[in-house]
């Protein structure tokens, strides 16, 4: 069985924000609520935020890779490609 690489964010209020690497994608759910996919500009922003959840996704290149996404960093942004 193969685990996708996922991200679970737990916040006082019982609250949670979970990402993970599917089909060359980064996705996003809201609490209980359903899977949706993060475009490049949501991507660009978690960079830009320097949230945790670019510092994890910084973590899976070679997931990144395999999907067929990549980041690149310069001195001064993060980039987000996509090959879809």
């Amino acid at each position: 069985m193969t685990y996708l690489p996922t991200l679970t964010l737990n916040y006082i209020a019982g609250e949670t924000n979970s990402y993970r690497i599917h089909n060359a994608r980064v996705e996003f759910q809201p609490g209980d609520g359903t899977w949706g996919v993060l475009d490049n500009e949501d991507v660009q922003l978690h960079f830009w935020l320097n949230t945790e959840a670019s510092k994890w996704l910084l973590k899976y290149p070679t997931d990144l890779e395999r999907t067929g996404q990549s980041v690149s960093k310069s001195p001064r942004r993060l980039y987000f490609f996509s090959s879809l």
